[in-house]
């Protein structure tokens, strides 16, 4: 999964698969690894949010979730569970 930010030109989140599990920020200038949270599960698809700074991931195996993320800081504002595949 691969999102770049719509406020910050050079930052890229991408996302591991069921080995990694990470949430990672790229600063693209420099190739540098800016942060990296791991989110217990495989990462299937990253969203930036507009208008504010947030980013939502989408989640497969193991815990099949939607979660909300504030940016900079990683803390998860919102969970939202229910599917099963």
């Amino acid at each position: 999964a691969l999102a770049w930010c719509p406020f910050h030109s050079s930052l890229l989140a991408s996302g591991g698969g069921t080995a990694d599990r990470c949430i990672k920020f790229w600063n693209t200038h420099t190739g540098a690894c800016l942060n990296s949270i791991d989110t217990g599960s495989q990462v299937c698809s990253l969203v930036w949010n507009s208008h504010e700074r947030e980013i939502l991931s989408s989640h497969g195996f193991s815990q099949n979730q939607l979660c909300l993320w504030k940016y900079p800081s990683m803390t998860k504002i919102a969970e939202l569970t229910g599917h099963t595949s």
